[in-house]
């Protein structure tokens, strides 16, 4: 078990050293204007699908760790499955949403508050 705890200590170690040069990667969302209803929407879809990336990353290192702790426990295992499909169903329904609001809308003929893509 000290073996895991020094792994995930150096790649969480890992992991805050490099957010700072990830930090300088991003586009500044936060300089845009903020005039209209609409772009603070689509600015806060755009910060909510980041967040739910880096969710997604999460609970997939946790469920990996979970499958690879299971030690032949078929609960542990079952639920380490369970954790990586809720996590691939979740995500994939944050960054489907966007694409099925606007169908409909065209659909129904309303102008998109969702900005551009």
């Amino acid at each position: 078990m000290k073996k895991y705890s020094i792994i995930i200590l150096c790649f969480l170690f890992l992991i805050f050293v490099s957010t700072r040069v990830y930090a300088y990667a991003l586009p500044p969302v936060l300089s845009r204007d903020w005039d209209s209803i609409a772009k603070i929407i689509t600015n806060g879809l755009i910060w909510a699908r980041r967040i739910a990336a880096l969710l997604l990353l999460g609970y997939l290192i946790y469920g990996g760790y979970t499958k690879l702790t299971a030690g032949g426990n078929a609960e542990k295992d079952k639920e380490a499955k369970l954790i990586i499909r809720n996590a691939i169903i979740g995500f994939t329904l944050v960054m489907i949403a966007p694409i099925i609001v606007r169908t409909v809308g065209a659909i129904l003929g309303v102008q998109s508050i969702l900005g551009t893509p």
